[in-house]
């Protein structure tokens, strides 16, 4: 009777204690084009749903980012200025670069504060050049 009740109360303790988030793979992907080296894709595990910070903090443990700068928008999200020190530049205002962020191969329209990792998702980021002057230098893409 006793080992029934000890067994009882185990069951009753491990129902009631937090699950913990399974880990997942997550490939992070960078381009940078012509302005700096690309890496190859980098494979990370981190936790189910953890957020882009988290994969990037994790590629930088791993050794797959030497480094990476963000800047908050209150009300937008976080968003990457700098993967490996090749930082995101508004040279003339309307004429710039910056770092796109993809989940799973579409730009998104949200920061990577956002994103909430899945098996097998691919968080990538392209460095872009914007212009919306009336005539854009032909050097730029």
């Amino acid at each position: 009777m006793k080992k029934t009740v000890l067994a009882a109360a185990a069951l009753a303790l491990a129902a009631a204690a937090p699950a913990h988030a399974a880990n997942v793979t997550v490939t992070l992907s960078v381009s940078a084009a012509r302005y700096a080296r690309t890496g190859a894709a980098c494979t990370l595990s981190v936790p189910a749903g953890a957020n882009g910070i988290a994969v990037l903090d994790a590629a930088v443990a791993q050794g797959c980012l030497v480094s990476y700068d963000t800047v908050t928008y209150p009300g937008f999200g976080t968003f990457v200025t700098c993967l490996d020190q090749v930082c995101g530049n508004a040279t003339a205002g309307s004429v710039g670069t910056y770092w796109n962020m993809y989940e799973n191969g579409v730009s998104t329209g949200y920061g990577v504060d956002a994103f909430s990792a899945a098996s097998g998702d691919d968080l990538g980021f392209a460095y872009k050049v914007y212009c919306f002057a009336a005539v854009c230098p032909p050097d730029l893409g």
